[in-house]
């Protein structure tokens, strides 16, 4: 992992509060990240993060209502430079349905 992404092993899976705070604060030390990151939020790991939908759910809700936001992106490729993107890499081992839920919460787009 590059130093930048200050990743850190965990001994249990994180709670939505530790998540969104992992978040806020990486954006208010931002510009040391490179700037296609700058306003992404991806939800990844080992596992499949669609097992915990509900702090996915709560994550968002709690970064989305933060005062911190990101800075805008010099990434061309997106139309709105103050929007927060999230995404889940996910194995796609689901029902059709957790499609739209992870719509409904703000996710988009999904990858298996």
């Amino acid at each position: 992992m590059p130093d930048y992404s200050r990743f850190q092993p965990l001994i249990s899976p994180p709670t939505s509060t530790q998540v969104a705070n992992a978040v806020i604060e990486t954006w208010k030390t931002s510009e040391s990240l490179p700037d296609t990151f700058a306003n992404e939020v991806v939800f990844c790991g080992l596992g499949d993060p669609i097992l915990k939908l509900d702090v996915m759910r709560e994550s968002i809700n709690a970064i989305l209502s933060s005062s911190v936001k990101p800075r805008p992106s010099d990434d061309t490729s997106t139309n709105s430079n103050d929007t927060t993107k999230f995404r889940v890499v996910t194995n796609g081992l689901h029902p059709p349905e957790i499609s739209s839920s992870l719509s409904s919460i703000g996710i988009n787009p999904v990858t298996c």
